[in-house]
C-alpha cells in the first residue's frame, strides 16, 4: 500500500493504515518534520503505527533481540495465522491454548521484539525534533489505544475489563514542565 493507489485508499479504508511498515511512517514524519516550509510556526501532527498489533511482526534485528535463537516453530517472526479462521473465530484465545508453554513464550518475546521496535521509531523522531532544534517548544504525546493481554486470565486479547486491557500508556513531554511526574490511577 505504499503507492499512490494506498495513499487514495487510506483516507477511505483508515484501518488499512497498519499495512505501512513503522519504519516507513517513521521516515515519512521525519521527512515532514525537516521540509516544513515555516519552522517558525507551530504544527500539529498526529502519527499511527500498527507494529504492536497482531500478528506480532518482530523483523530483524527485534526477532534477535528478543526471541530465542533456537525457536523451530511456524510462528518464527510473526505468529501464523490463517485469516479467514482469524476472522471467523469469536477470539483468538481458542488458538493460544492449543499452544505449549515455549510457543506462547516466544510469541510473548515476538511482542516485546514489537514494542522495541516502537521505541526505536519514536527515538529517531525525537532525534530529529532535537536536530531540528524543536524539542524546547514541542510538546509530544504517546499513548496507546488499549491495554492486552498475553495469557494472563486465560486470555490473549484486548476484549475485557481485566486492568490489563483497560490500562494504556500516556507519555506526555512538555518542555516547560519542571519535573518528571509520575501519576497511576
Amino acid at each position: 500500500f505504499d503507492n499512490e493507489f494506498g495513499y487514495w485508499l487510506f483516507p477511505k479504508l483508515e484501518s488499512f493504515a497498519h499495512y505501512l511498515r513503522a519504519e516507513i511512517v517513521t521516515d515519512r514524519v521525519i521527512t515532514i518534520i525537516k521540509t516544513r516550509k515555516n519552522k517558525s510556526k507551530p504544527f500539529f501532527y498526529t502519527v499511527f503505527t500498527g507494529c504492536n498489533h497482531f500478528a506480532y511482526h518482530a523483523p530483524y534485528p527485534y526477532y534477535e533481540k528478543w526471541t530465542n535463537p533456537n525457536y523451530k516453530g511456524p510462528n518464527k517472526y510473526q505468529v501464523h495465522f490463517d485469516p479467514n479462521e482469524f476472522i471467523r473465530s469469536s477470539s483468538w484465545d481458542e488458538n493460544y491454548y492449543s499452544y505449549n508453554t515455549k510457543e506462547k513464550q516466544h510469541i510473548i518475546d515476538l511482542y516485546d521484539g514489537c514494542v522495541s521496535r516502537f521505541d526505536d521509531c519514536v527515538g529517531k523522531v525525537l532525534k530529529t525534533l532535537e536536530d531540528e532544534k524543536l524539542m524546547d517548544n514541542t510538546i509530544i504525546v504517546i499513548w496507546g489505544d488499549h491495554g492486552f493481554h498475553l495469557g494472563d486470565h486465560r486470555m490473549w486479547t484486548k476484549h475485557s475489563n481485566f486492568e490489563q486491557a483497560t490500562r494504556s500508556p500516556l507519555i506526555i513531554y512538555n518542555p516547560k514542565t519542571r519535573a518528571a511526574q509520575k501519576i497511576i490511577s
